[in-house]
């Protein structure tokens, strides 16, 4: 498989992470709504060799706390939920995804906690060319199209969520 830019990027990453520190626990999470991201379950064997502890696909709110008070409990990773592939799971367990179609449950970002200058800064992403100061509404996950240069199919099983209107 013909690896991305950004997914090389995040392996040279992971490498000097893991070179640094040796004993800490590296967690892969999926970005699973960028139209130009990849599937990190078709790379996971890439991941896994040079560092990953853990990978996390589908809805992430859920698999991380799951995983972080499991941590907490147990000083271990534990498969929580179908959305997370340790580096130790049976190779031929399938790489599922874990989805929560309550999705107005979610909370929201903390824009008080975000560094939004910086995030201005950038001068791209998904934002508007005519004004310096935007915020993503983020009204729904997935798509329910099978795009074929699109990795949305493949990381939301081609399932569409919308909030409710008065959720957004």
């Amino acid at each position: 498989m013909k690896l991305y830019e950004d997914c090389i990027r995040i392996l040279n990453i992971l490498k000097l992470i893991r070179k640094e520190y040796s004993d800490a626990k590296i967690l892969i999470a999926e970005n699973s709504q960028a139209v130009t991201a990849y599937a990190i379950s078709s790379v996971k064997n890439e991941f896994f060799a040079l560092g990953a502890d853990a990978l996390i696909t589908g809805d992430l709110e859920l698999s991380i706390s799951l995983l972080y008070k499991n941590w907490l409990e147990t000083n271990e990773l534990i498969e929580v939920n179908d959305g997370v592939i340790l580096k130790d799971s049976n190779p031929n367990k399938a790489s599922g995804i874990n989805f929560n179609n309550e999705i107005n449950a979610f909370t929201y970002p903390d824009w008080d906690q975000f560094p939004l200058q910086n995030y201005w800064k950038l001068g791209y992403g998904h934002g508007p060319t005519t004004t310096k100061r935007y915020l993503p509404i983020v009204t729904s996950r997935g798509c329910p199209y099978p795009c074929r240069f699109c990795v949305i199919p493949a990381t939301n099983s081609r399932k569409w969520r919308a909030r409710d209107a008065e959720s957004v």
